[in-house]
């Protein structure tokens, strides 16, 4: 595995925001989406959310351009392969989430996968995993901040 690599699933609002917040503080990220618009839809919301920062000296020039360096988006879930933590963004339907758990639990077996979900039950996401203990909710509020992270264990 890589160095502190991180996945985000989905590139939506909740996906940006967690993309950003992970890649301020460091870590390498890969954000995936079916649809390599949205993609663009994020690298673009990221980088104005970063130039934000610099504007209001949260974050100099130097910190900025590092942490766009971290960001990889891809299209094709197996790039999560290597990822130690999966976070997923995804819509609010349980069957797209249970077949990305499904999917991931047996492409990164190592990894912690974590929902953001705010209405979907953990223990069924769980249940279609390889490595049901390795399923943790990670909530996040938007917009999305580092010290709003809420986690569960699914048991």
């Amino acid at each position: 595995m890589s160095k502190q690599q991180i996945g985000v699933v989905g590139a939506g609002t909740m996906g940006q925001g967690i993309a950003q917040v992970l890649m301020t503080s460091g870590f390498e990220v890969q954000v995936f989406d079916v649809a390599e618009v949205a993609l663009e839809r994020a690298r673009s919301a990221i980088n104005k959310g970063l130039e934000k920062l610099v504007a209001k000296q949260r974050l100099s020039e130097e910190e900025r351009q590092a942490a766009v360096q971290r960001l990889a988006t891809l299209t094709a879930l197996e790039g999560l392969a290597g990822c130690e933590i999966i976070i997923e963004a995804a819509p609010e339907t349980p069957e797209l989430k249970e077949r990305l758990f499904r999917d991931l639990s047996t492409l990164a077996p190592e990894a912690i996968l974590a929902s953001n979900t705010s209405s979907l039950s953990l223990t069924r996401l769980a249940a279609v995993c390889d490595n049901p203990e390795r399923v943790v909710g990670m909530h996040f509020f938007n917009p999305v901040c580092i010290g709003q992270v809420f986690l569960a264990t699914a048991f």
